[in-house]
């Protein structure tokens, strides 16, 4: 039907303050948002209560995945912000101790130590590894993009190292 065949079977019934009344979205004063805020917000919390231990880690886990995720596409690279930074919010998030994580991925102690204070590049073994380790809920991917995000900042901020390396290039190709 078009839109004036039913504006004109409405008028037939209704006037066209009920008509307008009937398709507009009533404003809601303030108290009410209040109170439905305040509703919303218990619900919430009931229903984080009601979650299992293992429910809130996979939601911690999956919001983790998507922190990961959003900083990789949007965000310039930031120290703050690396392979081992995430990596200790994932043992943070599967509250195990460090130790005994590091026996489940098969890592010394120390090593894990390391890349987690970005002393120590990661490998994509451990990625590998920490995509099983999770459930295949972070993907390798996800790991492996942070490891290429703090390279590519690497690469365009050392000049120096780039041109000492280039200093050893003898007979290059003119192009």
């Amino acid at each position: 039907m078009r839109i004036d065949k039913v504006y004109n079977k409405l008028k037939e019934e209704l006037s066209d303050e009920e008509i307008a009344e009937s398709y507009m979205i009533p404003e809601t004063d303030s108290i009410q948002e209040e109170e439905m805020q305040y509703e919303i917000k218990k619900y919430r919390e009931q229903r984080l209560d009601e979650m299992s231990k293992k429910e809130k880690m996979m939601s911690k886990l999956i919001e983790l995945k998507f922190l990961m995720e959003e900083y990789v596409k949007n965000e310039s690279f930031s120290f703050h912000k690396t392979f081992g930074t995430f990596l200790e919010e994932y043992i943070s998030v599967v509250e195990r101790p460090r130790k005994q994580i590091s026996k489940e991925l098969a890592i010394h102690y120390t090593k894990l130590s390391r890349i987690i204070n970005d002393r120590e590049e990661p490998s994509i073994e451990l990625c590998y590894r920490l995509e099983k380790h999770s459930g295949e809920l972070i993907s390798v991917h996800d790991w492996w993009q942070l490891i290429k995000k703090k390279e590519e900042f690497i690469l365009s901020q050392d000049i120096e190292l780039k041109r000492e390396e280039q200093k050893k290039v003898t007979n290059s190709l003119s192009v």
